[in-house]
């Protein structure tokens, strides 16, 4: 481990130590961990290299539902922790059906080169050329003390998004990311016992659900529909950078943790939220 990395992951245990929110808890593990050091891994050293550390595709016709859990990933430099995506076939695009992640903890995700994009948690779709929607439910999941964006969901039909116990903090941008700047939308988005999550909303006018909170004080979803102009075609190739396993095309087309808080104010008047209030049982 080179001194640099060695004094960024030392600021952010400095980090969070003085500033952990009361709310925050440690992931509760129900079995088994597979814990993955970053540091012991093929490193990413340029295009072509390892840019992930678990990578995740529908390979098969009868891979329809996936579930990862008990996974501790940290100290990845310059690498997407989980990546999750969809996969180019002579018949279209396939999807996932379900996606679960539960009980996964990352830390101390770093990235060095300006303009890598990166993610703790990264799930994505085949945009609006999708043949059925994907439920996605994140479960007991926290991505803290890293500068890579701690969790991106982009560029699907995702049908209901849940994300029960999810907590981003100490991170370099604290926000959770839901993207369909350039295609896809999602039909509804519940925020279940994340106290303080704030969530980034991107796209385009009718690619956005509705919005449910149920016991999470603080918690909140900025919805900016300002990307009117942005692609919305279909693609003329399945197995484009979309689908390929190194990522990249529409997959990484998202705004950078550089830009993003800028981003958020921008088209003030474009903002609208629907949320429906629902008492937690």
């Amino acid at each position: 481990m080179n001194l640099s990395r060695s004094l960024l992951g030392a600021a952010f245990v400095c980090l969070s130590l003085s500033s952990l929110p009361a709310w925050a808890d440690p992931v509760q593990f129900s079995g088994p961990v597979t814990d993955i050091d970053g540091s012991t891994v093929e490193q990413y050293t340029g295009p072509g290299t390892k840019d992930v550390i678990l990578r995740r595709r529908p390979w098969t016709v009868d891979d329809t539902d996936l579930t990862l859990e008990n996974i501790r990933i940290h100290d990845v430099l310059n690498q997407k922790g989980i990546d999750i995506g969809a996969t180019g076939t002579d018949n279209g695009p396939q999807t996932y059906n379900s996606i679960t992640v539960r009980h996964y903890d990352n830390y101390n995700d770093v990235r060095t080169i300006g303009g890598l994009h990166i993610d703790g948690l990264r799930i994505s779709g085949a945009g609006n050329n999708s043949a059925h929607p994907t439920d996605v439910t994140l479960q007991d999941v926290a991505v803290h003390d890293g500068s890579a964006l701690p969790i991106n969901i982009q560029d699907g039909w995702f049908g209901t998004i849940l994300l029960d116990h999810v907590q981003v903090y100490n991170n370099v941008l604290n926000q959770f990311q839901i993207a369909t700047i350039h295609s896809g939308h999602w039909d509804h988005l519940i925020v279940e016992n994340s106290p303080g999550l704030q969530i980034a909303v991107m796209g385009k006018p009718g690619s956005v659900g509705d919005i449910t909170y149920i016991n999470s004080p603080g918690a909140n979803v900025d919805v900016n529909l300002n990307y009117s102009g942005a692609y919305d075609g279909a693609l003329a190739n399945p197995n484009d950078a979309l689908f390929s396993s190194g990522g990249g095309g529409l997959g990484n087309a998202v705004p950078e943790p550089a830009s993003i808080g800028g981003l958020l104010f921008v088209g003030l008047a474009c903002v609208r939220r629907r949320t429906r209030k629902v008492v937690a049982k």
